[in-house]
């Protein structure tokens, strides 16, 4: 188990190279995730947030982030922001109270 605190932490880290990414992509610089993507997440992971603030997560078996299957489905298995996302749906599918 993983605190809310220690989740919402690692979140916010995420939530934050999500934004710089969306930022580059914006900017003209190429790079992994679209923008349409990169917005998608931004608003998911801040919908998170919310709700693990507000302790109205939905049950176990219900939670999956979309961001992920993003990634899973789109972006090399060797991207390090890819790999903090798909960390966040796994610890808020399987170890969030």
């Amino acid at each position: 188990m993983i605190s809310n605190q220690d989740f919402m932490l690692l979140v916010r880290n995420v939530l934050t190279k999500v934004n710089e990414r969306l930022k580059n992509r914006q900017a003209g610089r190429h790079g992994v995730g679209t923008i349409a993507e990169l917005e998608s997440m931004i608003r998911e992971l801040t919908q998170l947030q919310k709700s693990v603030n507000e302790n109205n997560l939905p049950p176990s078996e219900q939670r999956y982030l979309r961001a992920a299957y993003f990634v899973i489905d789109t972006w090399p298995p060797d991207d390090r922001l890819g790999k903090q996302i798909c960390e966040v749906d796994y610890i808020y599918r399987h170890a969030l109270g």
